[in-house]
C-alpha cells in the first residue's frame, strides 16, 4: 500500500502585516537566505527582494508626511509587489526543505523555523503520512495512520537506500527503532499488509511486501 510522506508546509502571513512588520518580516528573510548553507534562493530573485525593499521602504519614509490618495496607492502596489515575492521564497524553501530530510519532521521545522518562516500545523489524523516523529540518542521514533485493526506493519531501513535491514513486524503503526548508528543519516520504508482471516494464505515461494515512500532522519 502506497503511503504519503507528511509535507510540513509554511504559514505565510504576510497579507495580514501592517507595512512596517511586513518590512520587518521581509528584511529578516533577506538576511537568512543570504546566508544560509541548505535553502538556496536564486540570486536574480534575492536582488529583487532587496529591490522592492528599498523601495517600500523609501515610500513609507515619505508616508509620514505625504497622505495622498497616489501614495496610498503606491504604497499598497509596493506591498503587494513584496508578499508576491515572498510568497514564492516561501515556496522555495518549503520544497527544499522538505526535500532535504523527507519525512523528518523535526529537521524540516529547523529549517523553515531558522530562515524565518511560521509553520502550518497539520493534524497527524488526516491523510495517511509517514514520519519521523521523535529523536534520541541512536534511535527515533516513526509512524503512520493506523489502519484497520489486525493490519500488519512492516519496516527496514538503510544508510544508502540499496542495502536494507528489515525489521519485526508488528500490529502496531507507531515504533521506536534503538540501536541505530549515530551521526549518520538513516533511511525508512514501511509497509502494509491488511487483516488475515484465522488461517493466513502463504505463498510457498517468500514474501515481499510493497514498501512505500522512503524518509530519512539524521541520528543524533
Amino acid at each position: 500500500m502506497k503511503k504519503t510522506t507528511i509535507y510540513v508546509k509554511i504559514a505565510l502571513l504576510v497579507a495580514k502585516m501592517k507595512v512596517e512588520g511586513l518590512l520587518t518580516f521581509a528584511k529578516a528573510i533577506s538576511g537568512t537566505i543570504a546566508t544560509d548553507t541548505e535553502i538556496v534562493i536564486d540570486p536574480i530573485v534575492q536582488a529583487n527582494l532587496a529591490k522592492k525593499i528599498a523601495e517600500l521602504d523609501a515610500t513609507v519614509v515619505l508616508r509620514e508626511t505625504d497622505f495622498s490618495k497616489a501614495m496610498t496607492k503606491k504604497e499598497g502596489n509596493q506591498a503587494t509587489e513584496l508578499i508576491l515575492i515572498l510568497t514564492d521564497i516561501a515556496n522555495s524553501t518549503e520544497k527544499q526543505a522538505n526535500a532535504l530530510s523527507p519525512g523528518d519532521v523535526p529537521a524540516i521545522e529547523e529549517i523553515i523555523l531558522r530562515i524565518g518562516f511560521k509553520l502550518f500545523k497539520t493534524r497527524f489524523i488526516t491523510g495517511r503520512i509517514f514520519e519521523v516523529f521523535k529523536k534520541i540518542i541512536g534511535g527515533v521514533s516513526i509512524r503512520m495512520k493506523a489502519l484497520k485493526p489486525g493490519t500488519t506493519y512492516y519496516w527496514r531501513w538503510s544508510l544508502d537506500k540499496i542495502i536494507w535491514t528489515t525489521l519485526q513486524s508488528t500490529q502496531s503503526a507507531s515504533v521506536r527503532i534503538a540501536g541505530l548508528p549515530s551521526d549518520k543519516r538513516v533511511y525508512f520504508e514501511s509497509a502494509t499488509t491488511p487483516p488475515q482471516s484465522r488461517v493466513p494464505l502463504l505463498d510457498a515461494k517468500g514474501f515481499e511486501p510493497e514498501w512505500g515512500d522512503t524518509i530519512s532522519a539524521m541520528i543524533p
